[in-house]
């Protein structure tokens, strides 16, 4: 009697045992395959991005246009400087009679400092002034204008010669601010779709494993080695990890939409990612560590030479600054020697000699002052004020600026030592959760301890692509707040 009893045992349990040792070979497939099937997955690295960005997205060429500009106003200034060619022709004709005909046809070509001039001058008629008498084959002259008080250090010429060169440079400054903001925006949307990748396939593996170990918890249920409340937790374990996985779906597509807006094709067409394709890993440390590759102290003087907020205040300065020189130098009186030498023929190279200093010249001074010089001295003084306003807003913003960049960086570091604990921790959750599964099929665990491994499992890989996303952002989010070209991101 207890033989045929224990030959019938060992019937039943004998299709139970391969049962439940083929659905702990599924399980460990589905939690194995879950990694390796990544390997075949078409993968858009950050650096692609970006490349991708810089050759047809709007906002790059809208950048290069600063510069246009700034050359553009460059060569405007420039063309205070173009030689004139100028001429007027005065004639009077009366009853018959030409009273007069004035005639006179000059170059001019203004100086750093004064004004070159040489012309013709031809004058004839009944009733001309006799200082404007000359030979009747006309007279030749050349000169240049000199001033000696107002005009001599800055003039309006200048001045915008100058601005204009400033201009350029703050469009350059403009230009890296653009492109800095625009290439912090993008990478920050792709460490967020890579987080909301990540979320997703952690809550995919989850959802899968729930779901196979529902499976298995019913089969248990018909064979009777489990009770029907095992199935109704199992049940609604599916249900809670299908409700995140939905929810990651819907937090995924944002992320992917998010990043798409930043594609473009070479005609301005808009270019939305597949959703097949997936974020690249992280990169390895393998050269320097960021810390000894960009130490705070450089990074501060990185900031404080070359941020492009305050290039742009510091270029405002100097640009105050010419203003500033330039209605002083207007408070001076004008003061101009003009000196032309003439000749009735026109003076070939070689000829010229003392003779023209000393005979057969024009010579005359202009002299003008403002009594009151209020216009000049109160636009001074309305320029100083800017000056003073505009140190204070360096000041600030430096200061503003050390402060966020210190906060960034002692918060990168932090979150560099909570990663790798983090990654620890992710590798032991999934040692406790394996051996919960060796014990659930062999009998000895209960379907509610394999779901808190589980859940604890999936919430250190939830936090661990969470965190190194922001160790990612923070990474560029520290070169951004230093000024420095987000070209090539380590």
């Amino acid at each position: 009697m207890k033989k045929v009893i224990k030959t019938k045992v060992q019937k039943r349990n004998k299709p139970v045992i391969r049962k439940q040792q083929f659905l702990f070979w599924i399980l460990k497939f589905l939690a194995v395959t879950a990694y390796a099937q990544e390997d075949t997955t078409k993968r858009l690295s950050l650096q692609e991005v970006l490349q991708w960005v810089a050759a047809y997205h709007p906002v790059m060429k809208q950048a290069d246009l600063y510069l246009e500009q700034g050359r553009f106003a460059l060569r405007q200034a420039r063309g205070n400087f173009d030689p004139q060619l100028k001429g007027t022709w005065d004639e009077k004709n009366f009853k018959t009679k030409q009273y007069y005909q004035y005639i006179n046809t000059y170059v001019s070509v203004p100086l750093w400092i004064g004004e070159l001039k040489a012309g013709y001058e031809r004058n004839q008629g009944l009733y001309i002034n006799p200082d404007r008498t000359v030979p009747e084959e006309g007279l030749w002259y050349a000169g240049i204008k000199v001033p000696l008080g107002y005009g001599l250090f800055i003039d309006e010429r200048r001045n915008a010669l100058r601005q204009a060169q400033l201009m350029q440079e703050m469009a350059a400054a403009e230009r890296l601010k653009t492109i800095n903001k625009l290439y912090y925006q993008v990478v920050k949307d792709y460490w967020n779709w890579y987080f909301a990748y990540r979320k997703k396939e952690a809550l995919q593996r989850a959802y899968d494993l729930v779901n196979a170990r529902y499976e298995f918890t019913l089969e248990k249920v018909k064979m009777g080695e489990e009770a029907p409340i095992d199935s109704l937790e199992a049940g609604i374990n599916r249900q809670d990890r299908q409700i995140m996985l939905l929810e990651a779906e819907a937090e995924l597509t944002q992320a992917r939409l998010a990043l798409s807006a930043h594609l473009w094709t070479e005609d301005g067409t808009p270019v939305e990612l597949n959703p097949e394709v997936a974020p690249d890993e992280p990169k390895q440390a393998t050269e320097q560590p960021f810390q000894e590759r960009y130490p705070l102290e450089t990074l501060k003087q990185q900031l404080e030479a070359q941020h492009p907020e305050l290039q742009k205040l510091r270029l405002k300065y100097q640009s105050l600054e010419f203003e500033r020189r330039l209605y002083a130098e207007k408070m001076k009186p004008k003061l101009n020697l003009n000196y032309n030498f003439l000749s009735a023929q026109p003076v070939k190279s070689g000829e010229w000699n003392g003779t023209y200093l000393q005979n057969n010249y024009k010579f005359g001074i202009e002299l003008a002052f403002p009594l009151f010089m209020r216009e000049a001295g109160g636009k001074r003084q309305q320029v100083k004020v800017k000056q003073l306003q505009n140190e204070q807003e360096q000041l600030y913003l430096v200061r503003t600026l050390y402060n966020d960049l210190e906060a960034a960086y002692r918060t990168l570091l932090l979150t560099e030592q909570n990663l790798r604990n983090l990654l620890s921790m992710v590798q032991n959750y999934r040692a406790l959760r394996d051996g919960e599964y060796a014990k659930f099929i062999a009998g000895e665990s209960y379907v509610f301890l394999v779901n808190k491994r589980e859940e604890k499992l999936l919430d250190a890989e939830i936090k661990l692509a969470k965190t190194q996303a922001a160790y990612e952002k923070l990474k560029v989010e520290v070169l951004w707040l230093s000024g420095l070209p987000l070209w090539s991101l380590p």
